[in-house]
């Protein structure tokens, strides 16, 4: 008769793994809408827009990509950024988004985003 293997393993809680596992893990925290600023770029739709801004979420909208400049400075304060293709968030444009904790990309693929440096980020 084999013996069966005992595998040991101490039992991590949901909330206590996101801090002990990865060193880049935010901790979660109960939030108000209102406090949440999302940016929103290239045209994303005025429904999204509308249905957001109902929720209470601070909503930046512009119908264009912004040039990189204006981009670094409006990144700084948003903890949410959706864009398109046009819009790049290279290493230099994310290393200045303190707040940042989503990116939406509403078009085909992700290359438009440094995803490496992003992943580092948390």
């Amino acid at each position: 008769m084999v013996d069966a293997l005992k595998i040991e393993s101490n039992p991590i809680s949901r909330r206590d793994s996101f801090n002990t596992r990865d060193r880049h893990t935010r901790n979660l925290k109960p939030f108000n809408s209102g406090d949440i600023k999302i940016l929103l770029l290239e045209n994303i739709s005025q429904k999204a827009v509308d249905i957001l801004k109902k929720a209470g979420y601070q909503v930046e909208f512009h119908t264009k990509a912004l040039d990189k400049e204006t981009l670094i400075e409006r990144i700084k304060d948003v903890h949410a950024v959706g864009i398109r293709s046009k819009t790049k968030l290279t290493e230099e444009v994310l290393s200045h988004a303190n707040k940042l904790l989503t990116i939406g990309c509403f078009c085909i693929g992700t290359n438009q985003v440094d995803l490496s440096y992003a992943a580092s980020r948390g």
